[in-house]
């Protein structure tokens, strides 16, 4: 139980900056799309 818990806490800050990296470079394409236009 321990080995799986440490698992789940090693891959939830992984997806959550998978996500904000997503995040953060749908917003830097639309600003550059923005600026371009």
């Amino acid at each position: 139980m321990k080995g799986t818990s440490l698992c789940q806490k090693v891959q939830n800050p992984d997806s959550m900056a998978m996500m904000n990296f997503k995040w953060f470079a749908h917003r830097l394409s639309l600003q550059l799309s923005a600026i371009k236009s």
